[in-house]
């Protein structure tokens, strides 16, 4: 059986899940995915809704996110719980602002083998080497090695919550350390390691394009350019909101063009892709 997908969105980003889920459709041999949230959305594609009331954390310090913005990121936690308490073994978790690209055999075929926690390293060499932006970059509140992005997840859920429901232990998580950073990548990556069972998959099943926004090196930047083009599975725009003003924008968008409904956001791409960097046109 295959792994189920699923998604979480707060309703402030249909746009680019309808964007995202069209793709998975599209190019994933994937089948309908979930998509978990406050209240039922009203999607023009084929999806599973499942709504979950908002989780009730403690107080703790805040980043650079919103405290609602926090729990809108953990409640992919709470997606996780009720997948095992569904009985679903496998899954693979996508955030909204991602893009299938290529079939996702190779995620499913981890997860076959006995996979439990696959992720892609959130910083890798090439980023942190030729990029500008990562000097002031917040550390995670975890100091885990490997650290994965939770953009793209491959995920055993009945043997992550063989122990019980993960969502307690988020709580206990906030208890202990008090601030948010990345608040559900930096508890998940904390699970994994507590497990046991962290695995790092290759870059090409997350690519991460907000990295192209600070890259230095124009021979890095054009290799990275052609390897989310020909080579990456899922891309994934990696930034709290895509800005189709920042000139290494575009390529993001000219990959969910095809896929996005009519509406602002469309016009609006379309109007603006001109003024963007030419690479990506």
């Amino acid at each position: 059986m295959k792994p189920v997908v699923f998604y979480f969105s707060d309703g402030n980003d249909q746009d680019y899940l309808i964007a995202s889920i069209r793709s998975l459709l599209e190019n994933g041999e994937a089948g309908e995915p979930v998509v978990f949230g406050y209240e039922p959305l009203d999607l023009p594609v084929p999806h599973r809704m499942i709504t979950l009331p908002p989780l009730e954390l403690c107080e703790f310090q805040l980043g650079k996110y919103r405290r609602d913005v926090c729990i809108s990121m953990c409640m992919r936690v709470a997606a996780i719980d009720w997948l095992a308490q569904e009985g679903v073994e496998k899954a693979i978790y996508l955030d909204t602002d991602t893009v299938v690209l290529r079939p996702l055999t190779e995620i499913v075929r981890f997860l076959d083998g006995g996979g439990v926690f696959g992720g892609v390293l959130d910083v890798d060499e090439e980023d942190t080497g030729q990029s500008s932006g990562w000097a002031g970059r917040a550390a995670p509140v975890v100091d885990v090695n490997p650290y994965v992005n939770s953009g793209v997840l491959a995920l055993n859920v009945l043997a992550l919550c063989k122990s019980g429901p993960l969502t307690p232990k988020l709580q206990t998580f906030f208890e202990r350390h008090r601030r948010a950073v990345y608040p559900d990548q930096d508890f998940l990556n904390f699970i994994a390691h507590d497990l046991g069972v962290m695995s790092v998959l290759p870059k090409k099943f997350n690519a991460m394009m907000s990295r192209l926004a600070t890259m230095t090196d124009t021979v890095t930047y054009a290799r990275r350019i052609d390897f989310i083009l020909n080579e990456a599975v899922v891309a994934h725009y990696a930034w709290l909101k895509p800005a189709m003003r920042q000139t290494k924008s575009a390529l993001f968008y000219r990959l969910i063009l095809p896929y996005l409904p009519e509406g602002d956001l469309k016009n609006s791409v379309l109007k603006n892709l001109d003024f963007l960097h030419p690479l990506a046109k």
